[in-house]
């Protein structure tokens, strides 16, 4: 559950979420949305970059700031964008310049024997095509999570890995806590190791 701000309605951060989906011979426009900046950040985390979406723009002005994102799932193509102040875009724009140094850095080779060692298959080029984005989204996702978060030790990446071990129920349900962990950490100047055991639902 994220924190409880007591704000007026006038007074949240809110960041817009706009988009449209395209499929073969037709284009939908998605509703227009406005989410809490860690929601907003969850929704860009976890359901676009997560599914194997790929960061396009990053458009930042003296007061405005917004975030592309193009995920391809099946025979859909979904144009997400995130935007709003440079304040209450903060946090998605320095997870999304955590995220990029990450992708930056990754070894595709490596990768994809990992996304087929988790698939437990020799070789399969359509299970690869399918699900590589999503496996490899998801974690270089949680790497990018673990540096917002302030993880710098393998302590803390040991932590990050109990986090999402811990709330395993579903592909996508360590992630969003994991991201609780973070609000935890930001907004109340809590440490890490703390935030991991009073959200995370780890014993010390």
């Amino acid at each position: 559950m994220f924190l409880n701000h007591n704000f007026n309605l006038e007074d949240r951060q809110l960041v817009k979420i706009t988009g449209q989906r395209v499929k073969p011979g037709e284009v939908f426009t998605n509703p227009k949305r406005a989410e809490e900046p860690y929601e907003a950040l969850r929704s860009l985390a976890v359901f676009e970059l997560g599914y194997g979406g790929q960061l396009t723009s990053v458009d930042i002005t003296d007061f405005q700031a917004s975030i592309a994102v193009v995920t391809r799932v099946l025979n859909c193509v979904d144009t997400t964008i995130f935007s709003g102040t440079r304040e209450d875009m903060t946090v998605l724009l320095e997870f999304a310049a955590c995220y990029a140094a990450v992708v930056a850095s990754r070894d595709l080779n490596k990768l994809s024997q990992q996304v087929l060692d988790t698939l437990g298959v020799n070789y399969n080029t359509l299970l690869l095509v399918k699900f590589s984005p999503i496996i490899i989204g998801s974690r270089e996702v949680l790497s990018a999570l673990a540096i917002l978060a302030g993880a710098r030790t393998e302590k803390d990446i040991s932590l990050a890995m109990e986090v999402l071990s811990a709330n395993s129920q579903s592909m996508n349900s360590g992630l969003l806590k994991f991201i609780e962990v973070i609000e935890y950490v930001r907004e109340l100047e809590c440490s890490f190791e703390d935030a991991c055991q009073q959200i995370g639902g780890i014993r010390p």
